[in-house]
């Protein structure tokens, strides 16, 4: 049997920082080895290498690689260069010329190691999932915007329902106008009563005081039916508006109290021809919270 895999080694001869010979011991040589680059690599003893590929060579042969096996691996692959974060601009100064550049006569390919996957560029990449929930939430602000297309809102805080609804007509906080005209919604202290509601609402198609504005309108406290969608969504509910009835010439709106409880008090024009309604400020499309139906505005 031979016995020379079994031979201690001599220990190599090294150098201390006072140039003297000194013997390392074996446990220290890996370390020297990861600290000098020049020192000597460890090779494997000939005959324990000859016995390795003997015991390969006369293994029996496994077959080939099951379809299922091979498909798990490209897709790992394929998963991994989907995830792989870009090194960024400086990937191309730490690693140099492509090593695999069929382009460069002096780095060619090795094609005798297999075939090197390349990995997508950030560009290429899927987007991320947060990308395409930003692309659909934008399209349903586009739709929502598109059927909202009908409401057009004036600078000072007006707005217009409709395309015929108050066209031509202008306003400003400044100078509120003696007719309808347009949509008008305002915040007030009038106490409606039903017994002269009528009268009054005539008073506020009259003398109607300032528009409220646009951050007022939005105020929580106030509610959805201080906005032009909000309002327009109460007058559908409590029939004022419909698809059959024409445009009306102009709308009224007056956030004030109603026999003494918090209500909005809204005149709707057609053809000259005023009417009054008293809601709740809740007033939408399902709760209409009437308090007094049409009534005719002298």
């Amino acid at each position: 049997m031979d016995e020379s895999a079994h031979t201690p080694e001599h220990h190599p001869r090294v150098r201390d920082p006072d140039d003297r010979d000194v013997t390392e011991p074996a446990g220290d040589r890996a370390v020297d080895h990861e600290i000098e680059d020049d020192a000597p690599p460890p090779h494997l003893d000939a005959d324990v290498e000859q016995q390795v590929r003997a015991l390969l060579a006369g293994a029996a042969y496994p077959g080939p690689m099951p379809d299922g096996v091979s498909e798990r691996i490209s897709a790992a692959l394929l998963e991994a260069a989907r995830l792989r974060v870009d090194p960024g601009p400086l990937a191309a100064s730490r690693a140099g010329s492509d090593p695999a550049d069929p382009a460069d006569p002096a780095n060619p390919a090795d094609t005798s190691h297999g075939s090197v996957l390349a990995l997508p560029t950030r560009a290429n990449r899927p987007k991320p999932i947060y990308l395409v929930a930003a692309v659909a939430a934008a399209a349903a602000v586009v739709a929502v915007g598109a059927s909202a297309l009908h409401v057009t809102k004036r600078p000072n805080g007006a707005a217009v329902i409709g395309d015929t609804f108050g066209a031509g007509a202008s306003t400003t906080p400044s100078s509120p106008p003696s007719t309808p005209s347009g949509l008008h919604i305002q915040l007030s202290t009038t106490a409606y009563t039903a017994a002269n509601l009528a009268g009054q609402a005539r008073e506020l198609l009259d003398r109607p005081g300032e528009p409220i504005r646009d951050l007022a309108a939005e105020s929580p406290a106030i509610g959805p039916i201080a906005t032009p969608i909000g309002l327009e969504a109460c007058l559908e509910e409590i029939g004022a508006l419909s698809a059959a009835a024409p445009a009306p010439d102009g709308v009224s709106a007056d956030l004030a109290t109603f026999d003494g409880r918090p209500a909005v008090v809204v005149v709707v024009t057609r053809a000259g021809a005023s009417t009054v309604w008293a809601v709740e400020r809740s007033c939408t499309t399902g709760a209409p919270g009437l308090l007094r139906d049409a009534t005719p505005v002298p």
